[in-house]
């Protein structure tokens, strides 16, 4: 007896199945469409598109890194400034003294100081005008053109040296005098400069000094 052509059981069971998953399939499909409609991803601000390109999918642009803004409060600076630099061999600073006119004024250039108890290296003679150099002490004539410095005025000592006194006092005399102390970390060299005329009543000086190098080694 033969079997009349149709489906078998177990074909109509497989074929079931496939019918079902495409059937599932096509829902998802619609899900995920229904969503995207409904809820659309936001472009970032900051994406660039390329042409041809929607902003949903335009790649985020990148900043390059800030320059550190100098005048932002916020910012810290890593640069310190460059400290000032000092003449270390500076004794003191300009100085002025007042000389009224006497037999023998003393003057320590050391301090400086009119009169001192000691260790003078100077004496202003009124009745001569002249400033005559201690024991010990050394002086030279220094150039009224050019600034005094330490170095203008060891060479003025060695290539104007005067022997004991200097000539009569006038407003604008400049001279270099290597003190009479010349102990260890002592000894000066000094700018000594007239303000004033010696036939005045009194004579202003302005004294400058540093450390004597040679006595610094």
């Amino acid at each position: 007896m033969s079997r009349s052509p149709g489906t078998s059981p177990a074909r109509s069971a497989r074929k079931s199945l496939i019918d079902a998953i495409a059937a599932v399939s096509t829902i998802l499909a619609l899900f995920v469409a229904l969503f995207a409609w409904l809820f659309p991803r936001s472009p970032d601000p900051g994406a660039v598109a390329e042409p041809g390109q929607s902003p949903a999918t335009a790649q985020p642009r990148i900043s390059a890194p800030r320059a550190m803004d100098s005048a932002d409060p916020t910012v810290v600076s890593s640069v310190r400034p460059t400290p000032t630099t000092h003449d270390t061999s500076l004794a003191y600073d300009r100085t002025e003294l007042t000389i009224n006119c006497g037999t023998g004024v003393e003057i320590d250039l050391d301090e400086p100081r009119v009169f001192p108890v000691s260790g003078e290296d100077l004496t202003y003679h009124c009745i001569d005008q002249e400033f005559w150099l201690a024991t010990g002490a050394a002086g030279g004539y220094s150039n009224t053109a050019t600034p005094a410095t330490l170095d203008t005025c060891l060479e003025a000592l060695r290539v104007s040296a005067f022997d004991e006194t200097t000539t009569r006092v006038s407003a604008g005399l400049s001279f270099c005098v290597s003190t009479a102390d010349q102990a260890r970390d002592k000894g000066k060299i000094v700018h000594v400069e007239a303000l004033t005329d010696g036939w005045s009543g009194h004579v202003t000086i302005a004294v400058t000094a540093w450390r004597n190098p040679a006595n610094r080694n």
